[in-house]
Formats: structure tokens, sequence, C-alpha cells
């Protein structure tokens, strides 16, 4: 109940927004007509010229009703309360390895959508060279500014990423203003016992894979370097507190040399494929947000019925259905575009983009319309515009199309061998043996593809 208050809330401030920025005074009937009873509850008619204080006024009382979480375990929970602002807030973990108190942390909500927590940041805050070469008590416990530089402690971080499923990102910026950043689905440490000992997997991103290697490793500091029996130990030093590897691909947390190329591998920010070993990394970024992809669902979680389809389903932090009503009344309010994004089991990640998309009411079945594709993930989407929507109960089959073929799986909009589906089984990125038996981005894998993540968005053209 709460979810959908919080969908309620936020879907009349975009409309407000919408309605501000484009200055109408009122919207087409037309428009009104297609948006049908969940518009009507988001009181469009209300929205006028004259009334731009006054609706934003109340935009914000709704937002501040739709508190949902009482104590937020993390910034992701923290936005979901109605907070949009990036800054410092407080959050309680609910670590499943034991109990926690408050934390302030740094939410990032501008990145990718929000909800991240900051973990560590490093720039030109007038800090010294060395001010991150720290011991391990340091470390532990955490040091610096929120606002400004700092390192988040790795007892927090331990307990932040040991309350659920995890992803990490890297944000770095050199001396010439280029930016970059990394991506792992996976991220959580160990606790001290085990020496903060680092997990990580599947990597995207604009720049290279430099954490790899530092997979399994243990954290260490000048203090506790915690080298393997079998590494080299006369070498150069290392600076700063990280997870030890004998010669590091990544170490954020080095001399801060201001963007200046550095003597060794071991003595300055690196992250090798930017900028190589002597990099000229100037600011760093390290945030975390619950990952989104393997639920613990099962496969046929989204083979649902036409009642399912139209309301909608399942927990928007994980994995759900917006609801066909839903998706009527958003995309008939403005000329909207559509984001589809996907991810097979080896961690390539694709993107598609349709500049124009919107459908029909339930009379017309939900009927697709969308044109103009961009993207690197190919175009699998236009054989399905014009289609009706199905699901398992309202196949919605053509009277010209043979019906005595392998059933569809999953609600979506019908084509005779469909070239997309991304509601269909989740295998769980392992081939399915028919082409309408799982998840499938023709363009992107072929038919029986190994997708294990998808994501759609839309946003309007005005945006």
């Amino acid at each position: 109940m709460a979810s959908k208050v919080i969908m309620k809330g936020l879907l009349y401030c975009a409309v407000v927004l919408l309605s501000i920025s484009m200055n109408l005074s009122f919207l087409s009937a037309a428009k009104l007509g297609r948006s049908g009873d969940v518009s009507s509850r988001l009181r469009f008619a209300d929205i006028t010229r004259n009334h731009d204080e006054e609706m934003m006024k109340k935009c914000k009382e709704k937002l501040s009703k739709c508190k949902k979480h009482s104590k937020p375990m993390d910034c992701e929970e923290v936005m979901e309360n109605g907070n949009t602002e990036s800054g410092v807030y407080t959050i309680w973990p609910r670590s499943r390895v034991g109990n926690c108190q408050s934390i302030d942390v740094y939410c990032d909500m501008e990145t990718a959508g929000g909800g991240w927590t900051v973990i560590q940041r490093r720039g030109d805050f007038g800090n010294a060279e060395n001010y991150f070469d720290k011991t391990w008590q340091d470390y532990k416990s955490g040091f610096g500014n929120l606002n400004r530089e700092f390192w988040l402690g790795n007892d927090n971080i331990f307990a932040i990423t040991n309350q659920g499923r995890y992803s990490v990102r890297f944000d770095m910026t050199n001396n010439e203003e280029k930016s970059v950043y990394a991506v792992y689905e996976s991220f959580w440490i160990e606790d001290e016992s085990k020496k903060y000992a680092l997990h990580m997997t599947q990597f995207s991103g604009s720049t290279g894979d430099a954490l790899g290697p530092h997979n399994l490793k243990q954290f260490y500091t000048k203090d506790q370097p915690n080298i393997p029996n079998d590494a080299k130990k006369d070498g150069p030093r290392h600076t700063g507190g990280w997870w030890f590897n004998v010669y590091p691909s990544s170490n954020l947390n080095a001399l801060n040399n201001n963007g200046v190329k550095h003597k060794d591998v071991q003595l300055g920010i690196c992250w090798n494929p930017f900028g190589g070993y002597k990099s000229t990394i100037m600011s760093t970024e390290i945030k975390v947000i619950q990952r989104r992809g393997n639920f613990g669902n099962a496969q046929n979680y989204f083979d649902k019925t036409w009642k399912d389809y139209k309301s909608g389903f399942g927990n928007l932090k994980r994995e759900f259905w917006i609801g066909n009503e839903n998706i009527l009344a958003i995309t008939n309010q403005a000329q909207y575009s559509i984001r589809f994004e996907v991810k097979n089991k080896e961690g390539k990640s694709a993107f598609a983009v349709y500049e124009s998309f919107w459908i029909d009411d339930e009379s017309k079945k939900y009927i697709l319309h969308l044109r103009d594709y961009s993207g690197n993930a190919g175009d699998s989407m236009t054989p399905h515009s014009e289609r009706e929507f199905y699901t398992k109960d309202k196949p919605n089959v053509p009277a010209d199309v043979n019906n005595n073929g392998t059933t569809h799986t999953g609600g979506w909009w019908f084509n005779r061998l469909p070239s997309t589906n991304l509601n269909a089984l989740n295998n769980n990125g392992e081939k399915h043996t028919n082409v309408r038996q799982g998840m499938a981005w023709q363009a992107f894998g072929d038919y029986s593809g190994t997708i294990t993540f998808s994501e759609m968005k839309v946003r309007s053209n005005d945006f």
C-alpha cells in the first residue's frame, strides 16, 4: 500500500512539474480520456496556469506523507521516504550479521537514478597528500568530513553491504576533466576477523575492470599490511588502505598527487585502465546501492493474469511490473520515450531507446505504439508495435495466426514469432529451448538468449 501511495505522489508531482514547464492551462479531453481512472485520481483537471505555487505546495505535502521507512537502512530507503536532495542523512543498517547503531552517511540522489550510499570520496579539499595513509583503526571506524573527503569506515561498509544484495559504483575524474565509471553488480566485505576480505563480481562501465584482481583479497593498512606469505615483501610500500594485491591494478585511497603522475604504482591514486599505473586521477567517489537482477522469485513469477498486469505486481525496489493502467496514465499525458536495458550472464549490458512510446487503454487491449529506435542492443521491439497485449488467460491471438504452437509465457505485446519478451520465464541466464519460453531480446543474444536482467523506463520528451 505504501508503494502505491509513494508512486501516486511521485506521479502527481511529475504532472505538476510538467504542467508548469509547459505553461498549460488544461489537458486535452483526448488525453484525459486515454488516462482513464488512474489519471482522474491524479486530478489532472486541477492543474492550471494560475495555481503553480499552490500545486507545488500540494505536491510537497503529498510526498511528505509518503514516509515509508521510519528507520531507513540505506540511502535508497531515504529516497523512498521522499528525500530527493543529495546530502547527509541518518540510516539504521539492518545487517544480517549483527545489531547496528545509526550511521550518518552521504546520499547521492542524482547519479543513475539516485539512492546511492557514498562510502568514499576524494578530491582537492585542501588535505595533505597522505591524508588517506592512515592506520587500521582509522579505516575500521572511518574518518573525514561527509560533505568533503572521507572513508565511511570498514565496520560501517560491512554493516551496510551485509544486509542485502548490493552493487558498487566507482566514479573517477582525471586532471583533464575526463570522467569514467565502473559498476560491479555484487559487492560486499567480510568482518574484521577476516580482515574485511573483498567480494565483488560482474563488471560493467565506461572504463576497464581494475578491481577484479583484488577480489577475495584482504584489506591492508600501513600498520597491518596483511601480505600473503608467498608475496614479495621488499618492493615499494603500498600507501593508503585498500585490498592487497602484489601489483595493484587499482588503489583509490593511495597518495593524492592532485593529478600529477606518480613514480611508482603503489604511491598514488590509480585505476589501471584509466590512465595506467601512474595515472592522473584527481577525484574519486565510491557508492553502493541494493542490487537489481536475481531476486529469488520463481522462474514463472511474471507469467501472471490479465488483471495482474492491469493493476501491477511485485516490489518497486526489486522485481515488478508497474501496471498497464499506470503505464497508460503516464504515457498519455505528454510525448514520452522509453529505454530498455538488458544484461546477460556474461555481464555484458546493452540498451535500446525509442523516442516515441505510448499504449492504448484496456478497451483496445493496451495496443503498443513506438518508433524511432537508437541504442546498441539492436531493434527487437518494432515488430511488436501496433500489437495487442496478451497474458495466459487473454492470449489475444489474431484470427489468421496458427494457435497450435508453444504458448507464450509472461504478459507482452503479441507477435507470432516474438523478437523480444522481457516478461517471459526467467531462466537465470540459461539458454531456453523455445523462443516463447524465456526472456529474450533477439538482437542481443538471439531468440534463446542468456538475459539475466532487464529494466524498462520512460521519460517525457520535454525533460
